[in-house]
C-alpha cells in the first residue's frame, strides 16, 4: 500500500509540474500615469504584453465635458488624454 502511495504522490507531482509549465510565460500589465499641472489634467493608460490586438483608452471628465483618446495595436498600446479643469469634480479613467 505504501508503494502504491509513493507512485500517486510522484504522479501527482509530475502533472503538477507539467501544468504549470504548461502556462504562457508572458504577462500582461496595464500601467497608468496620472498628471496634473496648474488646471490641466491628464491620465495615461499603457498596456503591453498582450499577445494580439489591444487598446488602450483614457478619459478625462470634468462639469459634463468629455476627452477621450484610443489607440490598437499588437501587443502594446498607449493612449493619453488631458483636458483643462478650472473648477468642480475632475474623473480620470482608462483602461485597456
Amino acid at each position: 500500500m505504501k508503494n502504491v502511495k509513493s507512485k500517486l504522490t510522484g504522479m501527482l507531482l509530475a502533472a503538477t509540474v507539467l501544468s504549470t509549465s504548461i502556462v504562457p510565460t508572458y504577462a500582461a500589465t496595464v500601467k497608468y500615469t496620472f498628471t496634473k499641472s496648474g488646471t490641466l489634467y491628464g491620465i495615461t493608460t499603457e498596456c503591453k504584453g498582450f499577445s494580439g490586438g489591444v487598446t488602450a483608452w483614457a478619459k478625462v471628465e470634468n462639469n459634463g465635458k468629455i476627452t477621450y483618446r484610443a489607440n490598437r495595436n499588437v501587443g502594446y498600446s498607449k493612449a493619453t488624454a488631458t483636458r483643462n479643469c478650472s473648477s468642480g469634480k475632475v474623473i480620470r479613467t482608462g483602461g485597456c
